[in-house]
């Protein structure tokens, strides 16, 4: 179980988070632009998913799609999506635009 806490500045976000009982916080989880994908925090009790608007020229926008691993302490890249979601255990995203949308779903129950 975990709590987030985004505090804004007009720079920037920082996402940190914390246990409910107050142990485990860890420093900043995020990149300049990176906001929490949902209101759900750390799915599967591991994983902390961000989001940040690339600027494009495309009449799609587009998004920096993110994973912060609480197990390993890592922040990973997972793709540029125009569409993600979180339902579960899965995340899902979207990558392309109207002719050339393709379609993504990620089990984090198979993630080790």
């Amino acid at each position: 179980m975990w709590c987030r806490t985004v505090v804004t500045t007009q720079q920037a976000a920082v996402v940190t988070l914390r246990r409910t009982d107050g142990t485990g916080q860890t420093a900043r989880i995020n990149t300049d632009g990176e906001i929490p994908l949902c209101t759900d925090v750390a799915a599967q009790d591991r994983f902390e998913f961000l989001a940040a608007p690339i600027s494009t020229q495309a009449a799609t926008a587009s998004e920096r799609l993110a994973v912060y691993d609480l197990a390993s302490g890592r922040h990973l890249s997972i793709a540029v999506s125009t569409a993600e979601g979180l339902a579960g255990a899965w995340l899902w995203w979207a990558a392309g635009d109207n002719e050339t949308m393709t379609w993504h779903l990620l089990d984090l129950t198979t993630l080790r």
